[in-house]
């Protein structure tokens, strides 16, 4: 039983380190993808006021 307990701990562990890189990612990509879509809207604020 305990050695279960053992295993099961050390797969959450393991989990949880990958379930947080993967957090970062996306939180990553999300930031980049506001950052984008700002520049976008900026330039297209440029051009509209160019027009």
């Amino acid at each position: 039983m305990s050695l279960l307990l053992r295993l099961l701990l050390l797969l959450l562990r393991l989990l949880r380190r990958r379930l947080l890189r993967l957090f970062r990612l996306l939180r990553l990509i999300r930031l980049s993808l506001l950052m984008l879509l700002r520049l976008i809207r900026l330039r297209l604020l440029v051009r509209l006021r160019l027009i």
